[in-house]
């Protein structure tokens, strides 16, 4: 399994999973991340409006996509 498939997204510098996905930096070691690992602005815009079910939540983290259109 790669180090990005949806399953396990990681730090490039030093490769510790990702536990927030809205985050510029890693949370572990202050590294910038790139737009690629994060989630998209749409996506993290209706994180935020809580437009999910827990449910919702669950699959996004499993299926590993940023993309989100309303």
């Amino acid at each position: 399994m790669s180090m990005n498939s949806p399953s396990t997204f990681a730090c490039p510098a030093c490769r510790r999973s990702l536990y927030d996905r809205k985050r510029t930096t890693c949370g572990y070691c202050g590294a910038r991340l790139p737009d690629d690992l994060r989630f998209s602005k749409p996506m993290r815009d209706a994180l935020e409006r809580g437009d999910f079910t827990e449910k919702d939540r669950l699959d996004i983290r499993v299926d590993g996509s940023g993309d989100y259109s309303p």
